[in-house]
C-alpha cells in the first residue's frame, strides 16, 4: 500500500507580491541540465523585438562562466542580472512577474512550486512533474516543437526549443491579464494541494 507525498512549500512566505513588475527570473542550479543556455538566447529575442525586462539568473553551477560569456555574446550584459547563490530567492521571485525553469530533464522543482506559491505566471518545458504542476493537457501528450501550449496555470514548451520559449515569453510580457490569471491560479493550486499543512497532514 502506497501513499505519495509531495514536497510541500510555505505559502505563509511565499506570497505574491503587490507591486506591479515585468521581470523574469530562474532560481536553481546553474547546470547543463537546467537548459539556461535556451532561456538567454530566448531573451535575447524578445530584447531584439523592443520589449523592455530584466532576466535575473539566482544561482550557481559549473555552467555560470560560459552563460556569462553568452550573455555578453548577445549584448545583454546591462538586463541579465547573474545574482549567484542566494539565501533570500523569496525577494528575487517578488521582483519579477513570470519565473521560466527551462530544463532539459527535471524532476519535481522545489523552485518551481516556490515561484507558483508567490502568484508568478510560469513557464516551464515539457519535462518531469512540470507539465502537471502548470495543468497542461494536451492530446496524446506530447508537446510539438515550435509551439507553446497555455494549460491551467501556466505554460509549457518543449525542451531544446528557444523560439516557442520566446513566443511564451512574449505572451505574458504582452499580456498583464493572462499573467494575473495563471499566476492566481498556480497560488491556489499550491496552496490546496502542496502547502506545508498539506504535506504533514499526510505524512
Amino acid at each position: 500500500k502506497l501513499a505519495f507525498i509531495p514536497n510541500g512549500v510555505d505559502t505563509e512566505r511565499y506570497v505574491p507580491s503587490a507591486a506591479p513588475v515585468t521581470n523574469v527570473c530562474f532560481v536553481g542550479r546553474v547546470e547543463a541540465q537546467k537548459g539556461l543556455g535556451y532561456l538567454l538566447r530566448a531573451f535575447s529575442i524578445m530584447l531584439q523585438e523592443g520589449r523592455d525586462a530584466k532576466l535575473f539568473v539566482v544561482g550557481d553551477g559549473k555552467q555560470k562562466p560560459l552563460l556569462e560569456e553568452l550573455t555578453r555574446h548577445l549584448a545583454m550584459d546591462e538586463k541579465v542580472v547573474f545574482a549567484g547563490f542566494s539565501n533570500d530567492v523569496l525577494s528575487y521571485y517578488r521582483q519579477a512577474r513570470i519565473f521560466v525553469l527551462p530544463s532539459l530533464s527535471e524532476g519535481m522543482s522545489s523552485a518551481l512550486l516556490e515561484a507558483m506559491a508567490c502568484g508568478l505566471a510560469v513557464i516551464v518545458t515539457w519535462v518531469g512533474a512540470s507539465e502537471e504542476l502548470v495543468g497542461a493537457e494536451l492530446p496524446g501528450k506530447e508537446m510539438p516543437r515550435g509551439h507553446y501550449h497555455i494549460g491551467k496555470r501556466g505554460i509549457v514548451v518543449h525542451h531544446h526549443d528557444e523560439k516557442a520559449l520566446a513566443d511564451a515569453l512574449r505572451v505574458l510580457l504582452n499580456d498583464a491579464q493572462l499573467a494575473k490569471k495563471l499566476g492566481h491560479r498556480a497560488r491556489e493550486f499550491i496552496f490546496t494541494s502542496y502547502s506545508h499543512a498539506t504535506m504533514v497532514n499526510s505524512y
